[in-house]
């Protein structure tokens, strides 16, 4: 494993978390229907970007 794969897991397990955090919290951001659809949105993809660079981790540099 290079460096920058190891980068590429741990950036991906950040963003997952940043994803995650959003998700729990998104009712209690604010009341606002749209602001609630959005940070939602934000939220699966900082998830979906966390998966992909996980993923894309391992199989660079091989």
């Amino acid at each position: 494993m290079t460096q920058e794969s190891a980068l590429g897991i741990i950036v991906g397990i950040i963003f997952i978390v940043l994803g995650l955090t959003l998700l729990t919290r998104y009712k209690t951001l604010t009341s606002h229907n749209y602001f609630r659809v959005l940070i939602f949105f934000v939220a699966l993809l900082l998830l979906g970007f966390g998966i992909y660079m996980g993923i894309a981790g391992f199989y660079w540099n091989e």
